[in-house]
């Protein structure tokens, strides 16, 4: 029977990690102005017709635009127009909100106002437009009906992500918990969860699936048989995951692909659950007729016009695409906003600390019953579709649209990382320090965006870096002061680092004490034969 002081500390990591997600929901989503996060008015007016019907098929009013494009149009309140003119402050850093709300510019009740969003699934749209019809309804103004939005869009992405935290950390899998769940946990993830847009969503949905499909391949592989509530949870995330965006649909597949690898749980699944097999084969496949059906319906314009793509030597295109592979790493940690970017220490700390402190965790792993290998194939995989489809369509992509996949390419590693070749102290070093990097920047990027609005970002002295400084006059308050939107900040933080690491370094201890008891259990070499 487990000890009290060992039953305390597990209930106290799911309450750490609920208050990490409500003060980081909070704070992110009061830390820029609506519609500050890419693309946020469109998703906003897509939600809304959704959740009233307006743009499902055989509803829609698609019109094409002067570019190509199709555009649905959507009839919605002008309340929900109350948030800053973005004319005032996009693409110019060191502006700040500050020419009046876009309703002003509508003095009717009712506007019609066209979204580009035409071929995104109908979930997450379905979810945050129905909390906008709820706010309205009870009366809350426009402005904090979308607060209300971008803080429930928060809870729901990061509480998917602790969520995956619990379920490896229950597999005890604490250390490579602690150091995937962080390094994926980039600012540019903070700030898209917490706004009204389906890329945080994403990201929490592809987290917490592949933290269950190598929850249930452990499970399988060992002696206990995989319990319905983890395959009904894994199922829920494949379903989030598939119906979010068009192309998180490749993700899904992916991971499936993982699950089912030579000595998956298959043939149990099938024996013990047939129902989440059946289930998941029928939302991948409705996925597939979504994604066919918007593509021939709705169209997406050039991103330039101005050059025929094919017409570029094959080399040339080769090595284009290659190139974007560096500006989406940058772009997946520090490109928040429409405009706000880290510092390139923090950028380039961000991933040099990831690969350093995933090396020595891997190292001298036994077999696990979800391999290195599976995670690099993962991948390798994600990296080829981006290359394929950008060689194919011309499309650029940005950092936020792989962070999915490499979020979970990091979890699909964790059964390795259980720093098998460190002494207790190394490995409790390891994860502290690392840990207390990824947080460390997690806030400063939390200051740096929300100063960006309030000031600005200003040259102070030539050939120095432009920085958001508290030395010019306040352009944008925030919804409530910025003292409380750090201070949620500053709670999400500790709590989140507490819940992750707390277990590592309570188990480090008690290994290098010579009690084992309540060390993080080794991956056995038998895990990843089939039973």
């Amino acid at each position: 029977m487990p000890s009290l002081s060992r039953r305390v500390r597990g209930r106290l990591a799911p309450l750490g990690l609920a208050l990490a997600v409500v003060g980081l929901a909070a704070a992110w989503a009061m830390a820029s102005p609506v519609g500050g996060t890419p693309d946020e008015p469109a998703h906003v007016e897509y939600a809304w017709g959704v959740a009233t019907g307006q743009v499902l098929p055989g509803n829609e009013r698609v019109v094409v635009d002067e570019n190509g494009a199709s555009v649905v149009h959507v009839r919605m309140p002008t309340s929900l127009l109350e948030y800053e003119n973005r004319t005032c402050y996009q693409g110019d850093p060191s502006a700040s909100p500050g020419c009046g709300w876009e309703s002003s510019l509508h003095p009717q009740d009712e506007v019609d106002r066209p979204t580009y969003m035409t071929r995104y699934p109908p979930l997450y749209y379905g979810v945050v437009g129905t909390v906008l019809r709820v706010g309205l309804e009870v009366g809350l103004s426009g402005h904090h009906t979308l607060l209300l939005a971008r803080f429930v869009s928060g809870v729901l992405s990061l509480g998917m992500v602790a969520g995956a935290a619990l379920v490896l950390a229950r597999r005890g899998w604490h250390a490579g918990a602690a150091v995937a769940v962080l390094a994926g946990l980039t600012p540019v993830m903070l700030s898209l969860a917490s706004s009204v847009n389906p890329n945080g969503f994403e990201v929490g949905a592809a987290v917490l699936g592949a933290a269950l499909v190598v929850a249930v391949r452990h499970d399988h592989a060992g002696a206990a048989a995989v319990r319905t509530p983890t395959v009904t949870a894994l199922l829920l995330a494949l379903v989030a995951l598939t119906w979010t965006r068009p192309l998180s649909l490749v993700w899904a597949f992916l991971l499936v692909g993982v699950l089912l690898l030579p000595g998956g749980p298959l043939g149990g699944l099938w024996q013990r659950h047939r129902w989440a097999v059946v289930a998941a084969g029928a939302s991948l496949v409705a996925a597939v007729a979504w994604l066919g059906w918007a593509t021939q319906t709705r169209v997406i314009g050039e991103e330039d016009d101005s050059v025929d793509w094919g017409t570029i030597p094959v080399d040339v295109r080769t090595l284009l695409v290659l190139l974007k592979f560096g500006d989406l790493v940058r772009q997946m940690v520090g490109w928040i906003g429409w405009d706000t970017t880290l510092p390139d220490l923090a950028v380039v700390g961000w991933v040099g600390v990831t690969v350093v402190a995933v090396t020595l965790l891997v190292t001298g792993s036994a077999r696990a019953s979800t391999r290195l290998r599976d995670a690099w194939g993962f991948l390798g995989l994600s990296a080829a579709v981006v290359a394929a489809y950008s060689m194919l369509t011309a499309f650029g992509w940005q950092g936020r649209y792989l962070l999915p996949a490499v979020a979970a390419g990091l979890v699909l590693a964790v059964p390795s990382m259980q720093g098998a070749s460190l002494s207790a102290t190394t490995l409790r070093r390891t994860v502290v320090v690392s840990s207390a990097w990824f947080l460390t920047v997690q806030l400063g990027a939390l200051s740096w965006f929300l100063w960006r609005y309030m000031y600005g970002v200003e040259s102070v002295y030539a050939r120095f870096a432009a920085l958001p400084l508290r030395i010019d006059d306040v352009g944008w308050i925030p919804p409530v002061s910025q003292a409380v939107v750090l201070g949620l900040g500053l709670v999400g933080t500790l709590t989140l680092g507490a819940a992750l690491v707390g277990p590592v370094v309570v188990a480090a201890r008690t290994a290098a004490a010579g009690d084992g008891h309540d060390a993080p259990r080794p991956v056995r070499a038998a895990e990843g034969q089939s039973k």
